[in-house]
């Protein structure tokens, strides 16, 4: 909407995303896992669903064509899931106590945001 309906949204007075998201969205607080693998939780925002759709979608119909699986009658795939679980080696057990202990270093201070951060530990 940023990009194709930028007047629009200026009509509307909707010229940041926190008041587009305080009309269209629900942001909601709960906790999660940390990402360190440690077992502990923190608490974190996200947004969580949208609210206003009827509006949103109209708003959004004025620069969108928006097909649906129902409109198109497209041929549905039958899914086949089959789980499988497989035992971390050593190796992997010591390189996920490695990262966590990186991740807890970024997330308390202690590194300098140019040697080592989030991005770099997750792309490991």
């Amino acid at each position: 909407m940023r990009y194709l309906q930028a007047d629009t949204l200026k009509d509307l007075n909707l010229n940041h995303f926190d008041e587009w998201a305080a009309d269209f969205g629900e942001v909601k607080t709960d906790y999660e896992l940390k990402p360190e693998s440690d077992g502990k939780y923190q608490l974190k925002t996200r947004f969580a669903k949208f609210t206003n759709l009827p509006e949103l979608m109209s708003i959004f119909k004025q620069a969108a064509d928006i097909r649906t699986a129902d409109t198109l009658d497209l041929e549905k795939p039958n899914a086949v899931v089959q789980e499988v679980l497989a035992k971390p080696s050593k190796y992997q057990k010591r390189a996920i106590k490695y990262l966590g202990e990186r991740a807890s270093d970024i997330r308390l201070g202690g590194v300098d945001p140019r040697e080592d951060n989030m991005l770099c530990v997750v792309r490991c």
